[in-house]
Order: C-alpha cells, then sequence, then structure tokens
C-alpha cells in the first residue's frame, strides 16, 4: 500500500488471497516516518468482512502485542508480532512532560522519578557520541524506553523522533523490582535523549545519568571568528560536525552509516588539518582505501562497497587526497604504501573506457555516481559523466606527481600521457562551444543536452578547462560577481558539491562568486533550529521552520569548506612537502572586515595566528618558521604586520 496507508494501490485493490491452511503474512514499514501502523481485515471468497481485525492500537497491559477488536477466532498460534523497541516507543501513547524542576536534579546526580506513560527528554546542548549509563527501579516487569537522538519532531519546542531516517534509536529496559545499572553495548548518538515510562501503575525512579562521550582523542587547536555571522556559523557547525563524527575512522555521519567513505574523508582530511593539526586518521583511511582496490575488478569507495559499481566518482580522488596529504607532511612512506592500490585504480579505470575514450561507470541503475544526488531526474545524468572524465584526468596528474616523487619515472611518464589523452577526449566530446559549457554526459555516442553547475564546477575543480573556456563557464554561470545564474543549478545541488566549487572559484580567485554561494546556499540552513551541525541533505529554498524529514543532521561533508577559511582566506599554505619547508602565506580575505584566527600547522607542534582589525593583517607565526608570502590579493588599504611569538 503506498503512502501513509490512506489508499491501497492500484495493483492491490483486489487483496491477496490466501491459500488453504496456514498462512504467514510479513508487513514491511519501509518508511517509518510517514508509516504509523496497519490494518488487516480478512474476508471471505464473497468479499464480506469477517469478525477478526488487528489494528496498531496498543493493549497496555501487554507490552508487546496489538488489540483484537474482535476475539471471534480462537487459535493456540501466537500472533503478538515482535515490534522493534523504537517502534513501539513511537507508536505508544504517552504525555511529554515540560521539565519539572526534578528533572534537573537527576543531571546533578539525584533521584527523578516518572510516572506511568510519560515522558521527558532532555538536550545535551550539542551533538555528543558515546555510552549511556543509567540506574533504573521500578515494578517487577514495568518498562523504560531510552531513546538517544538527533532529531526533533515538531521545531522548536517538539518531541524526540525514535523512528527517524530509517534508524530505530530506542531500547527497552524491564524492571525487576530491583535498582539496576544499564551500561549500552552499542554506541550512541545525538543531541537529546528521552525516557517514557510503560506496563507500570507506579512511577519509574532514575538515580543515575551518565553520558560517556566518545570520540578521536585530540585537543581542539583551530578557531575562525569574524564579522560575518553566517562564516562563524559555518566554521562553529562544522567543528561540532567534524568533533562528532571522527572515532577511530572517519565517518560520514555517527548515527545512520557509521561508515568511512572515501568522498567524504577527502574533505575531512583538509578539515582536521586546521581544526586538529592532526591527519593520522587521513593516513589510515589512505592506506585502507589504497589496500582495498583490487587490480581487476570495480574501484571500491570503502563504503559502500555493495552497489555493484565499476567506478564510483569518489575512486579517482584516491591519487588526489595522497599528494594533498603528502604536501601536508611530507610523508613520503605514505605514498609507498599506497602505490599499488594506485596502479589497481588505474589498470581497471582503462578496461572501462569506451570507443570514445571515456571512462563507463557502469549501467546497472545501482551503480551510483555520487554526483547524481545533486541531479534531477536521479540516478542519471549521461551514461557517461562530464565530472569523472574531469576526475580521472585529476586523478593522473597527482599520480604522475606522486610517481616522480619516489622515483617511478616510466610511470609518472606514462600517467602524464594518459592525463593529456583523457584530456583531449573531454575537449572533443564532452565541451559545446555553443553554449559556452561542459555538458552533463554522453547518452547513446552524443552530448546529452543537460547542463548543470555541478558538472561545471567539478570541471574547473579538475583543471580541464582551457582559460577561454573558464571564462565561458564564468559568464554562463554568473549572472554578476554576486548573482549567480540559478538555472544551472535546477538539475539540484548538495553540500557535498559546494567543497569543491567554492575551491574551483577561491583558488582562481573568484572570491566574490564564492563568498555569495556561501552566502545564498547556507543562509536558512543557519537559521534551522536542527543545524548545531550540518545538515546532510539540504535545498536553499526549504525552509527553516520545517523539521527536516530525513538525512543525517551531522554530517562532516556538508561543511568541508570549513577548511578553506585557513587555505585560502587566511592563505596558510605548506611551502614544500610540509611545514618544515616553511609557510606560503596568501591571503584573500574577500569583503571581511575583521576576523581572528588560530590554525594548527599540520603534523607540527606550531601553530599561527591571524588577525584583521581596524584596517591592518596580522600574522603572528614561531620565531624559526621561514616565511614566504604573496600579498597581492591584499587591498591597498590593508596594512600588513609580520610577529614572531
Amino acid at each position: 500500500h503506498e503512502g501513509p496507508g490512506s489508499r491501497p494501490s492500484s495493483e492491490q485493490q483486489k487483496g491477496i488471497k490466501l491459500k488453504k491452511g496456514w498462512n504467514h503474512i510479513s508487513v514491511w514499514m519501509w518508511r517509518p516516518i510517514s508509516c504509523n501502523g496497519f490494518t488487516i481485515a480478512l474476508m471471505n471468497a464473497k468479499g464480506k468482512v469477517l469478525p477478526l481485525r488487528f489494528s496498531a492500537a496498543q493493549n497496555q497491559r501487554e507490552w508487546n502485542t496489538w488489540s483484537h477488536k474482535n476475539k471471534t477466532l480462537t487459535t493456540d498460534n501466537d500472533q503478538r508480532p515482535l515490534l522493534e523497541p523504537a517502534h513501539l516507543a513511537d507508536w505508544q501513547a504517552h504525555s511529554l512532560l515540560n521539565k519539572p524542576r526534578s528533572a534537573q536534579a537527576l543531571l546533578n546526580g539525584k533521584s527523578f522519578t516518572l510516572k506511568p506513560n510519560h515522558a521527558i527528554d532532555f538536550d545535551f546542548g550539542d551533538n555528543v557520541s558515546g555510552y549511556l549509563e543509567i540506574d533504573v527501579k521500578g515494578d517487577n516487569g514495568a518498562a523504560l524506553d531510552i531513546c538517544v537522538g538527533e532529531a526533533k519532531t515538531n521545531l522548536p519546542d517538539g518531541a524526540l523522533r525514535v523512528c527517524y531516517n530509517g534508524m530505530w534509536q530506542a531500547d527497552r529496559l524491564f524492571c525487576n523490582g530491583k535498582t539496576f545499572r544499564f551500561f549500552s553495548a552499542q554506541r550512541k548518538a545525538g543531541r537529546y535523549i528521552k525516557f517514557i515510562a510503560r506496563n507500570t501503575n507506579k512511577a519509574i525512579t532514575i538515580s543515575r545519568l551518565r553520558f560517556h562521550a566518545w570520540s578521536y582523542p585530540v585537543k581542539q587547536q583551530g578557531s575562525f571568528t569574524s564579522n560575518d555571522p553566517l562564516l562563524n556559523w559555518m566554521w562553529r557547525a562544522g567543528a561540532n560536525t567534524v568533533n562528532a563524527s571522527t572515532f577511530d575512522v572517519g565517518e560520514d555521519c555517527p548515527t545512520r552509516e557509521q561508515g568511512q567513505w572515501t568522498g567524504d574523508m577527502y574533505l575531512r582530511m583538509h578539515q582536521i588539518a586546521w581544526l586538529w593539526g592532526d591527519l593520522r586518521l587521513a593516513a589510515k583511511a589512505l592506506r585502507e582505501t589504497a589496500n582495498d582496490q583490487p587490480k581487476n575488478d570495480w574501484a571500491r569507495p570503502i563504503c559502500p562497497s555493495g552497489y555493484g559499481d565499476k567506478l564510483v566518482d569518489y575512486c579517482p580522488l584516491l591519487p588526489v587526497m595522497l599528494l594533498e596529504h603528502y604536501a601536508y607532511t611530507a610523508d613520503k612512506q605514505l605514498l609507498k604504501d599506497c602505490y599499488t592500490g594506485v596502479k589497481n585504480l588505474f589498470t581497471h579505470a582503462e578496461s572501462l573506457r569506451d570507443r570514445y575514450g571515456m571512462i563507463q561507470p557502469g549501467d546497472h541503475q545501482r551503480d551510483l555516481l555520487y554526483i547524481d544526488y545533486t541531479m534531477k531526474p536521479y540516478p542519471r545524468c549521461g551514461d557517461t559523466t562530464c565530472h569523472l572524465q574531469g576526475l580521472i584526468y585529476s586523478a593522473y596528474r597527482h599520480a604522475a606527481a606522486i610517481a616522480d616523487v619516489i622515483g617511478k619515472k616510466a610511470d609518472a611518464q606514462k600517467w602524464k600521457e594518459r592525463a593529456q589523452f583523457t584530456l583531449k577526449s573531454i575537449h572533443k566530446k564532452l565541451w559545446n562551444t555553443k553554449r559556452g559549457l561542459f555538458v552533463d554526459g554522453i547518452r547513446n555516442g552524443k552530448q546529452g543536452g543537460t547542463f548543470s553547475a555541478a558538472t561545471n564546477y567539478f570541471a574547473l575543480f579538475s583543471g580541464i578547462c582551457t582559460t577561454e573556456q573558464e571564462h565561458a563557464i564564468m559568464h554562463n554561470l554568473w549572472l554578476s560577481p554576486r548573482k549567480e545564474n540559478m538555472k544551472y543549478w535546477e538539475r539540484g545541488e548538495s553540500p557535498f558539491t559546494k567543497f569543491f566549487a567554492a575551491r574551483a572559484l577561491l583558488e582562481r580567485g573568484y572570491w566574490k562568486q564564492a563568498f555569495s554561494m556561501w552566502r545564498g546556499y547556507y543562509k536558512n540552513m543557519a537559521k534551522h533550529p536542527e543545524a548545531y551541525s550540518c545538515i546532510e541533505w539540504w535545498q536553499r529554498d526549504m525552509s527553516p521552520n520545517k523539521a527536516i524529514a530525513k538525512s543525517s543532521l551531522v554530517h562532516p561533508f556538508s561543511m568541508g569548506s570549513m577548511a578553506d577559511f585557513a587555505h585560502i582566506i587566511c592563505g596558510l599554505q605548506p611551502a614544500g612537502p610540509g611545514f618544515a619547508h616553511g609557510l606560503f602565506w596568501k591571503p584573500l580575505i574577500g569583503d571581511l572586515r575583521s576576523f581572528t584566527a588560530r590554525f594548527p600547522l599540520a603534523e607540527t607542534e606550531h601553530w599561527v595566528d591571524i588577525q584583521l582589525q581596524r584596517k591592518r593583517l596580522t600574522l603572528k607565526k614561531p620565531k624559526n618558521l621561514q616565511l614566504y608570502e604573496d600579498l597581492s590579493a591584499i587591498p591597498k588599504d590593508i596594512k600588513v604586520s609580520i610577529k614572531n611569538r
């Protein structure tokens, strides 16, 4: 039955015919957000409804059964559905308390009592990840539902969403008449915790509540505050999200998937470089990705690896991420450790070239390219996509540089030649001179006819554009330096693309466009009550007054651009492989009037302070750190001073 149970689909109007004897019917709640239960009616051959019905109304005396409206049919078969605790907690009626004063006592180490069928929730104030510890006492058989999650139902003062985004976020504890301690076996994550008293006529007492936070053990060092409230929120929300999602691996989110995607880790590497200065997790991720790349099989982005992809567009980021990690750290051993994986990537990629010289991603509908998440109609933007060809070109260029560093000259020369071959194929098949844009993809051997901002920003990022093509793209994507041509975002945009788009603009000096893109896209997200961290899916026209229907509310890739506050706005770059060679300083402050920032220099014990106040830009650096500077982008009325610390 489609929709929220309001009508049956056309194929099921006649119902389901049951054979003689016992039958087994499974009901699958695919989207708990919009489907709250179901009713089954049994009918005879003439269509007359039999007197037995089942419904989702709960019998309060039975914790795990649905009430029988009419007991005309008696069997020895146990008909109780074994519902998951999160569904029970969500569907069974309860009253949410306004927080009484005694609720604060629980946080102060004292007891709190919760009346039957009453609920209370607590706000941690930010996203936390870790393990729950609680002491509970209630009558024998009394149940306490405990829910930890990130989202609420009705903003801003609604209840915690127990069933959210396909996630089951509740535990049901049964009391034994004595005080007992529960320590969660699985890691919990979210901003809110909710308790519901069930199956009892007396109050349940909670005498201890502890949340043992767990995350990557590093001290946050990076900070950024400016006169622009939006940029301040972007840094703050980005830092909160990274801190809540990084453990022994960099997870895409701490609630739903809890997996390390290669594409997410590429952005995470830059985030943690300037937030923590600790890139060991990025090195670990690179080794894992490279070691997981088989020679003659489809290229795997670590997570997910079950889609049957032939070449996910995350995969060509492997050599790009490797070389950029080397720029931060000078870790030549990492290049050597991952080199076989890079070679295997290209061995497989070359097997996917078609007669036009293009890399085919795969034809199956589940062969997802993740730029497709920004495209409408989903899921394909072409049989062969332009952005994948650009990323392959970039991968060859970065791999050639890696080969040069570790003395693999023959490979370096071969990959430079493959890069040029790929570039010629791209210009021949994917550039549309009349439109002045790269087409999204090829369909049936011809240009598909659709053009998008996402594709062309990836083209800029990948470096496949000539100077003339770059000017044509900018002319089409921007009506003026501060006004985007939004028709090229009609096929959709996502937070993931914003890093690549903004980085491509900023590296070419288009700061007005990059700042305008951030301000146009993120302004409503920043207003949303759930945006204390970064929301996975977002459209710029989404209302800040409505709850997010689905998606992770803690997704670091949504704020990859926070790294550019350090890398480009404050202009901090290694002068050579690793900061041991010194610091290259090329700030691009844009229209900011003031800011104060401190950033660690990756894999060193050093940090730098940068301040813009009253038309004076000041850099404080370690005394023995060699400085190279390019101040050509600084307005002439800004005075610059450099101080040693």
